[in-house]
Order: C-alpha cells, then sequence, then structure tokens
C-alpha cells in the first residue's frame, strides 16, 4: 500500500509479504518488519504506525556487598558495586563508574536500599543521613533529578564499635531518556563519627 503527501512522492506505508509478515513505512527505505515479540503501537493520527518494543520489567539488579566508608559531615558517592546479577537484555550498567545509563526512553521504577553504620557509640543524639537517587544527563554538569530520603540511624548496643546503625529504602518513577545515567549516594547529616556503607542493592525497572 502506497500513500502520498500532497506535494511529495508516492511512498510505501504498508507491505505484506509473501509469507504475511507485516512491513511498516521505514523512511523510503525497506520496510520495516519489526522483531520478534513486537507489538504495532499507533502513535495518533498525525505520525506513521510504528512497532514497539515490549518493556522487560527487571532491567538490572545490582548488589554491593563490599563495606565503604566516609567521613562525618561528607557526602560520598556509592561504589564498589557487584557485577549485576540480572541484566536482561542491556549493558547499561558500569562497575567502573558506578552507574547504570538508559539505554531506551521510557518510564522506570528505580529503588537503593543501602545500609549504614557509625563508629562513634553516642547515645543521646541521632546520626541523620540522606540516601540519593541522582540523575544526570549524559554530559555530567549538575544533576536533572536529585531524590533524597533521609534515614535515621539509631543505637544497637552499649559497648562501642559499630554502636549506630540505619537503613535508607528509597523508590522513585521517572521518565527518563536515552544516555541519562543514574548514581547513587548517602551524605551525613549530622558531624559526628565515622560512618560505612556495609551493604546496598539497586534495582531498575521499566513499568
Amino acid at each position: 500500500i502506497k500513500t502520498k503527501i500532497d506535494g511529495g512522492s508516492m511512498r510505501d506505508q504498508l507491505t505484506i509479504n509473501n509469507i504475511g509478515a507485516i512491513g511498516l513505512a521505514s523512511s523510503g527505505g525497506p520496510p520495516d518488519f519489526g522483531a520478534s515479540g513486537n507489538f504495532l503501537m499507533s502513535n495518533g493520527a498525525g505520525l506513521e504506525a510504528s512497532w514497539f518494543v515490549k518493556t522487560t520489567h527487571i532491567v538490572t539488579s545490582v548488589k554491593k556487598t563490599t563495606s565503604q566508608s566516609f567521613t562525618s559531615g561528607g557526602v560520598t558517592k556509592i561504589t564498589g558495586w557487584d557485577t549485576p546479577h540480572v541484566d536482561i537484555g542491556t549493558t547499561g550498567w558500569s562497575n567502573g563508574s558506578s552507574r547504570y545509563t538508559i539505554q531506551r526512553a521510557g518510564t522506570y521504577k528505580i529503588n537503593l536500599k543501602a545500609i549504614i553504620s557509625n563508629t562513634f557509640n553516642d547515645q543521646s543524639g541521632l546520626r541523620y543521613l540522606n540516601v540519593g537517587i541522582l540523575i544526570y544527563n549524559s554530559g555530567g554538569g549538575s544533576p536533572v533529578f536529585q531524590d533524597l530520603d533521609t534515614t535515621v540511624l539509631v543505637n544497637v548496643d552499649n559497648t562501642g564499635g559499630n554502636a549506630e546503625r540505619g537503613s535508607g529504602d528509597y523508590t522513585i518513577i521517572r521518565t527518563l531518556t536515552a544516555t541519562q545515567y543514574i548514581e547513587f549516594q548517602v551524605g551525613s547529616l549530622q558531624a559526628t563519627g565515622n560512618y560505612n556503607i556495609e551493604s546496598a542493592v539497586f534495582n531498575i525497572e521499566e513499568v
């Protein structure tokens, strides 16, 4: 099936091949038959239809099992992540940069869990932390989204050592574009003692 816009030339818009596969217009090139598992998606009356790549739901899940220390009053990027134990059809996670780069535009649910302890044994006050999910454009600079959650470290023993411990569990949903990337940070809000990020888990899921 061919159509023509006023003043334009005839153009293939819909092709059915000899075995019944359906091909869509492809900017004047050969018809686009999509890939196995794709859905046909309307883009409204003003645009051509297109093939839609179905969501994969869980895209990447990465765990951090090595302890990471940072000084009081500071902010630190969470590093030292393990190799992803779930990585479906993407290469978005970078261990070297401790970041996940979005592979295609979409809406994502992003979850960060972290367990943090403090070596200062102080039963008289609480330690407050920010646990943050930061999203940057590909060129870096200031984050375009900075979602911070406040968590509290509470006393878990009376003898010293890792006497205070808390956890952050933060989930956001964001519509993101390809090449934006996600990093994670923890910041201390009370400058007493030294901190350890004992473990963390990051999950990203298409929704």
